[in-house]
C-alpha cells in the first residue's frame, strides 16, 4: 500500500503569510518526479538544438562578412590601380554627398 506524503508550505501573499498543506501518495509523487525529469530532458535537448542552430548561423554570417571584406579589398585595389591611372574617377555610394 502506498505511503501518504504530506507537505506544509508557507506562502507569502500580499504581505500575509499562509500555511498550505498538500498530500499525495508516494507512487503519485514518484510518477510526477519522473514526468518532470522527462520534460526537463526534452527541454534540454530543444535548447541544445537551438543553441547549435544559432552558432551555425553566426558562423555563416561570419563567413559572409569575411568574403565581403575580401571582395571589398580586391575592388578597392583595382579602383586605385586601374582607374586613377587612366584619369577615371570612381563613383560609389560612399563618395556621393
Amino acid at each position: 500500500m502506498p505511503n501518504p506524503v504530506t507537505f506544509k508550505i508557507k506562502i507569502l501573499v500580499d504581505g500575509r503569510e499562509r500555511v498550505v498543506e498538500a498530500a499525495a501518495s508516494s507512487e503519485d509523487l514518484s510518477s510526477s518526479i519522473a514526468e518532470a525529469s522527462r520534460e526537463a530532458s526534452t527541454a534540454d535537448k530543444s535548447f541544445l538544438k537551438m543553441t547549435q542552430s544559432v552558432m551555425a548561423l553566426d558562423a555563416g554570417l561570419s563567413l559572409v562578412r569575411q568574403l565581403a571584406d575580401a571582395l571589398n579589398s580586391v575592388t578597392e585595389e583595382s579602383r586605385s590601380f586601374g582607374l586613377k591611372r587612366f584619369g577615371f574617377r570612381w563613383y560609389s555610394n560612399r563618395n556621393r554627398k
